[in-house]
């Protein structure tokens, strides 16, 4: 009988945990467009924003933040100009309409989530 209480709160813990990973993941890319749509950037300009403000553990490296503006691009949430500075070519990335809509879209979802905005007021602010 104990087994079977055991299995069901791992599985309860693998649940949660994957819920709580999606909702990092959500407010991770709404605050990557947030950025974007503050100032336009290249992809190494964010990963000095990234570390400047000791946003992550580690530091970000160029092999995973160029597949991941090149996925947002596909997607149709960012948006990438080219500019020539000497004999390099740079991309330069903004948040495009549809990623407005993404970080309003998520904007009336922390609204409407009570509990996320007192972990907000409690421990982020």
């Amino acid at each position: 009988m104990k087994k079977k209480k055991e299995k069901h709160s791992v599985l309860q813990r693998e649940e949660m945990h994957k819920i709580a990973m999606e909702l990092v993941k959500k407010r991770a890319l709404a605050f990557l467009l947030w950025l974007f749509s503050k100032k336009e950037m290249h992809g190494y300009e964010l990963i000095r924003v990234l570390k400047q403000e000791q946003m992550l553990r580690i530091s970000p490296k160029p092999a995973m933040v160029y597949p991941m503006l090149n996925a947002l691009c596909k997607r149709g949430l960012l948006s990438c100009r080219i500019i020539k500075e000497g004999k390099r070519e740079k991309k330069l990335y903004t948040t495009s309409q549809k990623g407005l809509k993404y970080i309003e879209m998520a904007k009336k979802e922390y609204e409407k989530n009570k509990l996320l905005r007192q972990f907000v007021r409690e421990v982020v602010l």
